[in-house]
């Protein structure tokens, strides 16, 4: 617990980071909650609630760019916290594989400028980039 006036900063900024509405928390997503910072205080115990609470916007921004399509939750933010200091320049998930047509994601299709034929969503046609000469290695 911190200073500030009864407030748990680390516990306002963990839901904050997390995109978490304090007004609106369950019982389910408080105990959540405060499982993770337990976690989170247990291994920074010579932290002040302060402190704490900077280096948890610290790594939840390094969460966030190094998985930008991953939902932080409290308990991920956890779950990472040892290796979120190395990750947090990097921008290397979700894996990208060089082998794997970036035009088409290695779907080896598109979908076609051309009308639509009845009863179909969306026409596609074959990937210029990979199943031509270009990069036909790349087709399986």
């Amino acid at each position: 617990m911190s200073d500030f006036d009864g407030r748990d900063i680390s516990f306002e900024t963990l839901a904050q980071c997390c995109g978490i509405d304090l007004a609106q928390l369950t019982a389910v997503s408080r105990g959540q909650l405060n499982a993770a910072l337990k976690q989170l205080r247990d291994a920074t115990p010579d932290y002040s609630d302060l402190e704490l609470a900077l280096v948890i916007e610290d790594k939840a921004r390094a969460y966030k760019r190094s998985m930008p399509q991953v939902m932080l939750t409290p308990s991920a933010l956890a779950k990472h916290w040892p290796q979120l200091d190395s990750l947090g320049e990097s921008r290397n998930y979700p894996p990208t594989n060089p082998d794997v047509c970036p035009t088409c994601d290695g779907l080896h299709l598109i979908p076609s400028k051309r009308p639509v034929d009845p009863g179909y969503d969306t026409a596609y046609i074959r990937c210029p980039d990979c199943t031509g000469n270009k990069r036909s290695k790349l087709i399986p």
